[in-house]
């Protein structure tokens, strides 16, 4: 009966992620995993830590080339790392999200770190009242 149960709670963290397990080398984000911004544009800083070298990524919902990545710090290691996302003045008009990603070497599945969402119009986000 105990070796049943032992085999139980293995499985049982093998297939669900708990005590520390994660599928994609990111054990901690220490910033805002949303945020929204302005219309006007806005330097975001991103911060985690990683269980490897890791390199970050874009994805944008409409578009692109609109954000730029800047300031790499900790990625050839494990351990702390961040970057910043620089979002340019929105013109398009329309709201706009970005998918911040961070791709750990060694696994499969990137990590989202951030959503960023941007205001298409004169909407203001909370940061600029």
């Amino acid at each position: 009966l105990a070796l049943c149960l032992i085999i139980s709670v293995i499985v049982r963290i093998a297939t669900t992620g708990d005590v520390g397990d994660t599928d994609n080398g990111i054990t901690a984000i220490g910033t805002e995993t949303e945020k929204t911004i302005s219309i006007y544009g806005e330097t975001v800083e991103i911060s985690f830590t990683a269980s490897g070298k890791w390199t970050p990524s874009l994805q944008y919902s409409t578009g692109s080339d609109w954000a730029a990545i800047t300031n790499t710090s900790g990625s050839s290691a494990a351990g702390k790392g961040g970057f910043r996302v620089k979002v340019d003045k929105n013109e398009a008009g329309q709201n706009r999200i970005l998918t911040v990603l961070v791709q750990v070497e060694g696994y499969k599945t990137p990590e989202v770190v951030c959503t960023i969402t941007q205001s298409g119009s004169g909407d203001v986000s909370s940061a600029d009242i």
